[in-house]
């Protein structure tokens, strides 16, 4: 299935494509698929630096996403400069993601049902690939969201 990612959010570059590189080299995915890494053009030299973005942040009212599904990393979908950016990827598991961030006076993010903590949303933020914990605020800025997290390694919260 079709993960499809923005360049841009809120006029900052997201760096999406390093980050998920950077995660795939730490969490040794990489390896198996050299030859693809190598076809992309990636070095390593860009992402070394990078934040990992280990997993994604989606909605998902149909319950589409399932452990096992293959997962296709895209920029630019739905254009003719659609790109590809991953070798496909298997989904490790999906996790029951609530974001409320409703008047800044009681934010939270509750997954399967756990609330985390301070520090522990600052973690989910930096591997979701957003550089700060504000950045994560602001990006789900007067809203509450339900959805899940999609994992392409075994992390979980």
């Amino acid at each position: 299935m079709t993960l499809g990612y923005s360049t841009q959010i809120n006029g900052k570059p997201t760096n999406f494509v390093n980050k998920i590189w950077a995660g795939l080299v730490m969490a040794r995915l990489v390896p198996a698929y050299e030859d693809v890494f190598q076809k992309w053009g990636r070095t390593g030299r860009e992402v070394i630096g990078s934040t990992p973005k280990l997993h994604t942040i989606r909605k998902d009212k149909t319950g589409r996403w399932k452990a096992g599904n293959q997962i296709h990393n895209v920029i630019h979908n739905r254009t003719p400069n659609r790109f590809q950016f991953t070798p496909i990827l298997h989904c490790e598991s999906v996790q029951k993601i609530e974001i409320r961030n409703i008047f800044d006076d009681r934010n939270a993010v509750i997954i399967d049902g756990r609330e985390l903590a301070e520090n522990e949303i600052r973690v989910l933020a930096a591997n979701d690939g957003f550089e700060t914990v504000e950045d994560f605020w602001d990006y789900f800025v007067w809203q509450d969201f339900e959805g899940v997290i999609i994992h392409w390694t075994k992390l979980k919260y």
